[in-house]
């Protein structure tokens, strides 16, 4: 049976305690250290300072590409909704102006007098 030395404790087990285990359950894996395990640490604190600045910008990178994904398609949605806005604003308008224009064929004159041709200038 494969032997463990914690790392990190949990309740009832102390830092830098030996204790074995058949698996190591995931949420285990971080609080321990197989006995005899290598650690893998750089020899040169200069590698290892490039090593993370290289893994941060790739994350950064990669952060950067989904950020710009996201933005675009949020462009899109927001554009497409403008879009569909402004056609029922428009289809309202040609609405209301035909409605209008119906309403305005079917006025009567106020003054009987407004139907004749007649001036009352003779």
């Amino acid at each position: 049976m494969p032997q463990y030395q914690v790392i990190i404790p949990w309740q009832g087990v102390k830092k830098g305690q030996i204790v074995k285990m058949d698996k190591v359950h995931p949420a285990l894996q971080a609080n321990v250290l197989e006995v005899g395990a290598s650690v893998n640490t750089p020899d040169d604190p200069a590698k290892l300072l490039e090593q993370a600045q290289a893994e941060a910008n790739a994350l950064r990178s990669q952060t950067e590409d989904e950020l710009a994904k996201r933005v675009a398609e949020a462009q899109a949605q927001v554009q497409a909704e403008a879009k569909a806005i402004i056609d029922d604003a428009k289809a309202e308008a040609e609405r209301i102006k035909a409605e209008a224009v119906k309403q305005a064929g079917d006025l009567t004159p106020a003054t009987p007098e407004a139907t004749t041709k007649s001036t009352k200038a003779k």
